[in-house]
């Protein structure tokens, strides 16, 4: 096709493009991408005299072209399909917004238009007793090179809480260069967290009237929780010292600890569970007879 064109344009009116792209081979039979630049010699009657073309290998490039392109397109679908909102903002103490997803208006109601160019746009929404908390961290990310805040975001009619994190990026020479963050969503997270919290509080109220605790030991880890009325049972303010087996066997009176170790061990290697009644020796010298209950969680390997 090529040659056909040079003989056409040689023959008669039939102009070459000034720009086009092919493919050569080699003599070693690798393949080029040429882009030609191709200007037509005529003389003073219009007649072709020549053709002057000069050709560029833009085999590279248009690779790195594609790649960009590839690249481009899977950082469209992230923006698009996580779940946080994407924005990038300009590194310096305004932060004006420069790019934001457009799930920001489907997860906050907020219009993209209104959000590019802004700075601001997260503190004007802010619950006031979040937003000084908010305030006082931004400036630690130019020291850091990070911000990472939870506070409540108000979106229409309603309040939901929001995670904001932010990086610092720099250039070579270390001059600020971009700030990318995200936005997301946690009032899901944060409303489990609350009822966790009534649950745990209506739970230790309940043990606090039957004066009885609870307690979990993971047997691969060894770490360990009690609840708040263990502590008051060993005669301690809850949270006063670790919660560990450990300190758990300290408390128990000497008298009956060899026998409450042998009982434990017996259950953890061969039994569901176990139930005992032992001595404990408080802080203050006081004794108390306790009965603990307990049941062994196993794996499939049991």
């Amino acid at each position: 096709d090529i040659r056909r064109l040079f003989d056409e344009c040689l023959a008669g009116p039939t102009r070459l493009p000034v720009r086009y792209e092919n493919r050569l081979l080699t003599r070693e039979g690798k393949e080029l991408l040429v882009d030609w630049h191709n200007a037509v010699l005529s003389d003073a009657d219009g007649r072709v005299n020549a053709v002057l073309s000069s050709g560029e290998n833009v085999t590279e490039l248009r690779q790195v072209e594609r790649n960009l392109n590839a690249a481009r397109e899977r950082l469209e679908f992230i923006v698009k399909t996580v779940p946080a909102v994407l924005y990038t903002c300009q590194p310096d103490q305004d932060l004006k917004i420069t790019f934001v997803g457009a799930n920001l208006e489907t997860q906050f109601g907020i219009a993209i238009d209104n959000a590019l160019g802004r700075s601001g746009l997260w503190l004007e929404s802010c619950h006031p007793d979040d937003l000084p908390a908010v305030v006082t961290g931004l400036p630690g990310l130019f020291d850091t090179g990070t911000y990472n805040i939870e506070f409540r975001l108000k979106t229409g009619s309603q309040q939901r809480w929001v995670q904001n994190a932010l990086r610092l990026e720099r250039d070579a020479q270390g001059e600020p260069l971009e700030v990318v963050g995200y936005l997301l969503d946690i009032t899901a997270r944060k409303v489990a967290e609350q009822a966790l919290r009534e649950r745990e509080a209506s739970l230790n109220h309940a043990q606090a009237i039957a004066n009885l605790g609870s307690w979990e030991t993971n047997l691969v880890s060894g770490e360990e929780s009690w609840s708040d009325e263990v502590y008051r049972i060993l005669g301690y303010a809850p949270r006063t010292i670790e919660a560990s087996r450990e300190n758990m066997m300290r408390c128990i009176h000497a008298g009956d600890l060899e026998p409450v170790q042998t009982r434990l061990e017996h259950a953890i290697a061969q039994e569901t569970g176990f139930d005992m009644e032992f001595r404990i020796v408080q802080p203050a010298g006081q004794q108390r007879f306790v009965r603990a209950r307990g049941e062994i969680l196993r794996d499939e390997q049991g």
